[in-house]
């Protein structure tokens, strides 16, 4: 298993994966993520190197995204401190 940053060229597979892991929650009662995933909001984060995939035989398993962030709700943290997000693993 590999976790990679990932590349525009990456794009649609985790777009696939968000969406798959999206609608298993949906599925469970957990409306967790809007659905489907917008192309261009992943590709966005991509370019901004803020999006992840994990790869098992070089097929994208997973997605992630970390990002700086200098406030998160109420909670005082660290300015610049760095934000993990939308985890996602293929629910199978």
């Amino acid at each position: 298993m590999e976790i990679q940053l990932a590349t525009v060229k990456d794009v649609p597979s985790m777009v696939k994966v968000l969406n798959a892991v999206t609608l298993d929650l949906l599925k469970k009662g957990i409306n967790q993520w809007p659905y489907p995933w917008d192309l261009f909001v992943v590709k966005q984060a991509v370019e901004r190197d803020e999006g992840y995939v994990v790869r098992l035989d070089a097929q994208i398993i997973g997605a992630f995204y970390i990002y700086s962030v200098s406030k998160l709700s109420d909670l005082p943290i660290e300015p610049q401190s760095l934000y993990i997000s939308r985890i996602a693993i293929l629910p199978e």
